[in-house]
């Protein structure tokens, strides 16, 4: 059996689907692996299957998905599931009129839907009370993490839920119908996106470390798991690691089939395995290798002020310190503006923004888009002196708005902090205000500056040299890269 999950959200559709095939007297090692959602040859339809005839619905799809989206396509579903009461699908494409449409099929009838259940009714249900809130199948006092990306794309929110309350459902069943690898998929108007993800949940070790500990990996004997789903660079297959066993398998797609090819090794060892066997390249969620410097830090507040947790990103992974070790809490960063400028890629606004951004390929410019409605955008292309004009501009206007930034900084529940950054000290440039002249070097928003009056420079002074953990004279009134003071 299996279970895929569907749904229109504003202007995409989603699908999440489980990989395992399994048969009650086989063990869990003998399962056969499957994704069950396929993209169509033309990259604008997804079509999801169901079923006890698998194979056969795996097949049907990949007819469907050789047509053109819509009738055609349909057409084939319809009458595939007419011939074979055991198969049924979900079937989404894009309407170049209107938002994308989903349909359910099965028993020979195209149904349209906002959301479409396919498969084990018993693990839809269990799959809706984790949803819900209902059902936790990891014991308290330990952090759940989950990050996820569609090809530089922000994930909505509703499939980021999906996702995780999937993996939650694996491990949550005792019975062997559903199970393997959540695959979970991204439709918008810019075509289909594999939704990458890295979950982890670590060990019960709340009552056992201090506030503002790094929360290590999980362990096997811990109850703990962390498992990267990826691509391979390629697109030719799906990637599954689990730092616990250390090892996974590629799901790699031939023209009738996925054929799986299992590895072992820490991360490392694994993605050279991969290159080796495969001659395949493939990047995971987690690695074995010492974390780089700090890019940056996300810093979660909860409305009172009171820090839970800070998120260091150090460009090839992220670690969390907890500071909030009694009481349950959610949080969510989005750590783009933070992450090292290493990659090019592209961001959505936030959920309903009419906005984008695309870092050029040669990282020269960044390409700005405002949608005017849901099939038009304009767009410009801003070298780094334009897009400097146009942040002092948005920091002009955001200084005018009725909506005043919080004077107390613990009123922002999430904030980004730049590490060890270049400053400068300088007396007040102008009579008219007595002070200091503090610079600091912001990385993206550049040389932010602030006069100090002198009884503030004071207290600052005071509070740096009670509370700096190296004390000692300061030779100059600035630092830069190569001198820091």
């Amino acid at each position: 059996m299996s279970l895929v999950v569907a749904s229109v959200e504003g202007e995409s559709v989603w699908m999440v689907s489980d990989t395992a095939i399994t048969d009650p007297v086989n063990s869990l090692r003998s399962r056969c692996y499957l994704p069950k959602v396929e993209v169509s040859d033309d990259r604008a339809a997804l079509v999801g299957f169901a079923g006890n005839n698998a194979h056969g619905a795996a097949r049907l799809a990949r007819l469907a998905c050789a047509e053109a989206p819509g009738d055609l396509g349909l057409g084939v579903l319809i009458q595939g599931s007419r011939d074979d009461a055991n198969v049924e699908f979900a079937y989404a494409f894009l309407d170049p009129s209107g938002p994308p449409l989903l349909f359910r099929v099965a028993h020979g009838v195209a149904e349209q839907r906002m959301v479409v259940n396919l498969g084990s009714m018993s693990a839809l249900d269990t799959f809706q009370r984790i949803r819900h809130g209902e059902l936790d199948p990891y014991a308290p006092k330990a952090l759940k993490t989950f990050m996820c990306l569609a090809e530089g794309q922000a994930v909505p929110a509703g499939l980021r839920q999906a996702i995780v309350s999937m993996l939650d459902l694996f491990a949550t069943r005792t019975e062997r119908d559903v199970g393997g690898l959540a695959i979970p998929y991204l439709l918008t108007r810019s075509g289909p996106r594999f939704c990458t993800y890295g979950y982890g949940v670590s060990d019960p070790i709340f009552a056992q470390i201090a506030p503002g500990s790094v929360i290590p990996h999980g362990s096997p004997e811990g109850g703990g798991t962390s498992l990267s789903v990826t691509q391979l660079d390629d697109g030719a297959g799906i990637v599954g690691y689990w730092r616990q066993l250390p090892g996974g398998f590629v799901l790699l797609r031939t023209a009738d089939r996925y054929e799986k090819h299992d590895f072992v090794g820490l991360p490392t060892a694994f993605k050279d395995a991969v290159r080796t066997t495969l001659g395949r390249s493939t990047h995971l969620w987690m690695g074995d290798q010492e974390a780089g410097p700090v890019k940056g830090l996300a810093i979660v507040r909860t409305g009172d002020g009171q820090t839970t947790a800070v998120v260091a990103d150090h460009s090839d992974a992220q670690t969390i310190a907890v500071h909030n070790l009694s009481t349950p809490f959610h949080f969510s960063v989005n750590l783009s503006p933070v992450k090292s400028t290493e990659a090019a890629g592209a961001e959505d606004g936030p959920d309903g923004a009419p906005w984008s951004v695309r870092l050029s390929e040669d990282k020269c410019s960044v390409q700005f888009g405002l949608r005017k409605n849901e099939s038009e955008e304009v767009t410009a292309s801003l070298n780094s002196r334009e897009l400097e004009a146009l942040i002092r501009r948005l920091g002009y206007w955001r200084e005018r708005m009725a909506d005043q930034v919080p004077s107390d900084h613990r009123a922002v529940t999430e904030t980004f902090a730049v590490p060890d950054p270049v400053w400068r000290l300088e007396k007040s440039p102008h009579p008219a205000l007595s002070g200091c002249l503090l610079s600091l070097r912001h990385n993206g928003f550049g040389w932010l500056t602030f006069v100090l009056p002198n009884h503030e420079a004071g207290s600052m002074g005071r509070w740096l040299v009670e509370n700096a953990s190296t004390r000692g004279p300061i030779s100059d009134a600035g630092n830069t890269d190569d001198s820091r003071s």
